[in-house]
């Protein structure tokens, strides 16, 4: 790790054993940043980034540090081993920093932070993908403005805040500022966010991502690398595959099935790839984070329900995959694949389940059911007569278009789509394999109306079994 001295303005090299405490600085890139080759050359304090370093450098001494890490001038970018090592190192430098001095060159001096339209609410680094690790990993943060005054002074903190926390560092109503500006919960900058990372589901994380920019389309992904706690390559120029493989990463790592729930509360056409044969479904993996944009919370955490007994392997196929199917339709090919909820979905019991509704190609390939969102919720409120059978499935990328669909006589909109979905969400263009309200009658299943677009209730009725899974 290399590290500005704050005395000296010279960088040093550490080995990982080494290091020495540092504080850290989190900010937004201008347009004449100070980079690692410039320190070499004298005139590097005219420019316009020097400032930067240089208020960093000052409230370092006076916080009792020798050193400090700035990514502007202590990466030397030119290198790409050393960019890519560096990037999968960041979260943990942030995480390591006794503090991260967060400057908002855009937050003038003097306002309070608190009140509706600040500058603060409003500060650029909220909506800048790097900086969304720079708010969670580290353990203590400290807001500056533009002249390197504190945001949160004791005047602010007398007017506004008296309720203590876990964290010294930041009292309650902090958080809830925190929140209601980035979308993140307040329990999550309360806890020691390293340690609880891990029971947090990668598609909650992925949804704080998700209105969030970045400069470059690879770093939408590489930039959510430690928040996921993946390592992986650096290929500059790959464009949105990063996101592809930085969710084939986690999908390696862990058995975390709400890597499957994009697209959840949003219409066939917001998720959909517009073609010249008309909308397509996405396929397998999100296109990027901002299909996690709705990602419901009753999925954050990653415990038992998400965690199903099951494998995952991405192949030449698809994705290769383990999962409790439900059959509405044989004769169509049409299934529910749950990701949570099975279990109670089998005993009958009240309980929201997320299901995939998917389209059966051959015996094991399945694909994500064009017309219909990628993943719904339901709720089971006395039992079902369809059974629930596991089954090793290939999710597959989809086949199919809208010549297709009719080539299979398959009726636009009907009943199901004005009780199950929205029926404003759909247009022509985007019917297809719909669920249908006769099927999922035959299998015992009657809906309510009124509900959300993603949402439906259904109860168990005296009918004839429907059509069940066939291995």
């Amino acid at each position: 790790m290399r590290l500005l001295n704050v005395h000296t303005r010279r960088l040093k090299d550490f080995i990982a054993t080494k290091i020495p405490r540092y504080a850290i600085l989190s900010h937004t890139w201008g347009g004449d940043e100070v980079l690692f080759q410039d320190l070499a050359n004298s005139k590097h304090k005219t420019k316009n980034g020097y400032a930067k370093i240089e208020g960093c450098c000052r409230q370092a001494i006076i916080d009792g540090f020798d050193f400090v890490w700035i990514d502007t001038c202590c990466i030397d970018k030119s290198s790409s081993a050393e960019l890519s090592e560096s990037i999968n190192s960041m979260y943990a430098w942030y995480e390591k920093a006794a503090v991260c001095y967060i400057y908002l060159i855009d937050v003038p001096s003097g306002q309070d932070p608190y009140e509706i339209g600040s500058a603060f609410r409003k500060s650029r680094w909220f909506t800048r993908g790097w900086t969304l690790q720079e708010l969670l990993a580290p353990s203590k943060i400290v807001f500056f403005d533009r002249e390197w005054d504190m945001i949160f002074n004791d005047s602010i903190m007398a007017k506004h805040e008296d309720r203590k926390s876990r964290r010294a560092d930041l009292p309650r109503e902090r958080m809830v500022l925190l929140e209601e500006i980035t979308g993140i919960g307040a329990k999550y900058f309360e806890i020691e966010f390293g340690e609880a990372s891990a029971q947090i589901a990668s598609g909650c994380k992925f949804s704080w991502a998700a209105m969030r920019e970045t400069t470059r389309p690879e770093d939408a992904a590489y930039c959510l690398l430690g928040l996921l706690q993946v390592n992986m390559p650096l290929l500059y120029g790959e464009g949105i595959k990063a996101f592809q493989r930085l969710q084939e990463e986690v999908l390696k790592k862990n058995q975390d099935l709400s890597i499957l729930a994009w697209g959840f509360d949003m219409t066939w056409r917001e998720t959909s790839l517009r073609t010249n044969m008309g909308l397509r479904s996405y396929g397998i993996l999100a296109p990027s984070s901002h299909y996690f944009k709705k990602f419901p919370v009753s999925l954050s955490k990653f415990d038992n329900h998400l965690k199903l007994a099951t494998h995952s392997m991405m192949t030449n196929l698809g994705l290769n995959i383990n999962l409790p199917l439900m059959c509405i339709s044989s004769s169509l090919g049409i299934y529910l694949a749950f990701i949570s909820g099975w279990a109670v979905a089998r005993l009958g019991n009240k309980h929201e389940a997320f299901v995939l509704p998917l389209l059966k190609r051959e015996d094991q390939l399945f694909e994500r059911l064009p017309g219909s969102p990628p993943v719904i919720s339901v709720t089971l409120t006395k039992g079902s007569n369809r059974k629930i059978k596991w089954k090793s499935i290939y999710l597959i990328e989809p086949k199919s278009s809208p010549s297709t669909w009719k080539s299979r006589n398959i009726n636009p909109i009907n009943d199901l789509d004005f009780l199950f979905f929205h029926p404003t969400q759909y247009t022509n263009e985007q019917s297809g394999f719909q669920l249908y309200h006769n099927q999922m009658s035959r299998a015992g299943f009657s809906f309510s109306r009124g509900m959300l677009p993603s949402a439906a209730s259904f109860t168990s009725r005296d009918e004839p079994r429907a059509d069940t899974v066939s291995e």
